[in-house]
């Protein structure tokens, strides 16, 4: 294989995850398809999305004008990945089980562990019906709006003001 042959193959290459650092840009160390170790390359990510990949996840590496310059432009791993999608489907994972999937027939939230959402203002739940399946607590001040069956069309206001423990 001649120089620029050589050149030209290893302009992008496949990698394996060694290690990874978070920075203001994140870096990983890998090694290379051809054994080559690469010690904290950057790790270009898409603007919102950020991970920490496990040792052993892979890469697709390119290098920026030189190859003493290397950068990886997308980092998967096939230990983990949900494959159960369907065609026009996205999902958001991570390696204990837990996903968030865009699907055809609706959003699903999946966690293998709790859920929390903060905010700073209100958080407002609209649906055609708020299903809660499962032992509830409430804080300290409820407050119910909304029309019901026994109220007819004249609404039902509730106002709780002491709280149960369940």
């Amino acid at each position: 294989m001649n120089s620029v042959e050589r050149m030209i193959r290893n302009l992008v290459q496949r990698a394996v995850v060694r290690a990874s650092q978070a920075l203001d840009m994140q870096t990983i160390s890998v090694q290379t398809q051809v054994g080559h170790d690469a010690p904290e390359i950057e790790h270009f990510e898409p603007y919102g999305f950020t991970s920490n990949p496990h040792p052993g996840a892979e890469a697709i590496v390119l290098n920026v004008g030189a190859a003493d310059h290397a950068v990886a432009i997308v980092v998967s791993d096939r230990r983990y990945r949900i494959t159960s999608l369907e065609p026009g489907e996205v999902c958001i994972y991570d390696d204990n089980g837990s996903y968030v999937e865009l699907g055809s027939t609706g959003i699903t939230v999946h966690s293998s562990g709790n859920v929390k959402v903060e905010a700073a203002g209100d958080v407002t739940v609209d649906g055609a019906r708020i299903l809660i399946d499962g032992a509830t607590g409430l804080g300290t001040e409820h407050i119910v709006t909304g029309t019901s069956a026994a109220a007819g069309a004249a609404g039902l206001t509730v106002a709780v003001n002491a709280y149960a423990a369940i």
